[in-house]
């Protein structure tokens, strides 16, 4: 069975276990960071310590690009159509965020180019300490601390990945990696959705809440299909896989420990958008995996010179 299947079926047992034993995810929550890390520091490992080419660059700008302005866009304008404060509160704070930590060991387990999504990944977050302050200035009027998200750049992507450097030449991780990876990424849905649940189980008779998670499941998945095919004769397939992630995920535990920290007096609504996409993580893993692994390998590659 080939990694990709084995991580959907993992992922789909992890969406399953959260909805149905969702007791055990809310004192595993601590555990997201360790794993987060984890993953970059497996991902690192085979990383190539030249300096960056003028293409990889490029690549790089792409990638933060389509995070960072094309997504966030995204995130405003559906906050616009949004009428309860609070949830448009929310819906703005996960379109300051850089993208999640995950986009990195996704990379790699979806065959895609890790180190320009690593270059990505740290450029983004580099300039989240400014965007997220001054976002949040301008949307909210409010002042905010930046220790959670020194923390993220720090704990949970620096060490990892310069400990994950310096092991690369430790060949006896390379099988356990194989399996660690599926594996670590099916927990991180199992806490997420698992202490989330509780969110789509409150709001069961709430129209208003399920017109939401239907607009934001069909425009997230109708614009990641949108980036496929824009990008499908300009990429090669590994940059294309790394498009198609860095246009998925945005980083909601930072969003979330934000919200919590920064913004008590507007709690829970402005978790509920947080939650909401908390629980699209794995329904949106699957589709994104579905999508390369049926999309990409029709595709032909182009080859592009550095």
């Amino acid at each position: 069975m080939t990694n990709a299947k084995t991580n959907i079926i993992l992922v789909l047992v992890a969406l399953i276990a959260g909805f149905l034993i969702p007791t055990p995810a809310k004192s595993l929550l601590f555990l997201i960071f360790p794993l987060m890390g984890l993953l970059v520091f497996l991902s690192m490992r085979k990383l190539n310590l030249t300096l960056p080419t003028t293409h990889e660059f490029a690549v790089t700008i792409e990638l933060f690009g389509v995070s960072y302005f094309v997504l966030s866009a995204i995130y405003v304008l559906l906050g616009l159509a949004i009428f309860e404060p609070d949830i448009q509160m929310g819906i703005w704070l996960i379109a300051l965020m850089p993208p999640a930590i995950s986009v990195i060991p996704l990379s790699k387990m979806l065959k895609g180019d890790v180190r320009e999504s690593m270059l990505a990944g740290i450029l983004s977050i580099v300039v989240a300490m400014l965007v997220i302050p001054i976002g949040a200035y301008f949307f909210f009027g409010e002042n905010i601390v930046l220790t959670s998200l020194a923390k993220v750049l720090i704990l949970g992507v620096i060490i990892p990945a310069g400990v994950g450097i310096v092991c690369r030449n430790m060949k006896f991780l390379d099988k356990p990696t194989e399996w660690i990876i599926p594996v670590a990424n099916a927990l991180i849905v199992y806490i997420l959705i698992g202490a989330n649940s509780r969110v789509l189980i409150d709001n069961t008779n709430n129209s208003y809440f399920w017109a939401i998670v239907g607009v934001l499941f069909l425009v997230k998945c109708g614009f990641v299909a949108w980036i496929n095919m824009q990008f499908a004769k300009l990429q090669s397939k590994e940059e294309q896989v790394d498009v198609i992630l860095f246009a998925s995920f945005k980083n909601i535990g930072l969003a979330a420990a934000i919200a919590v920290s920064a913004f008590p007096d507007f709690l829970p609504g402005i978790l509920i958008p947080i939650a909401i996409e908390s629980i699209f993580f794995g329904g949106q893993l699957i589709f994104v995996e579905y999508l390369i692994n049926k999309t990409l390998p029709i595709l032909k590659k182009r080859k592009i010179k550095n």
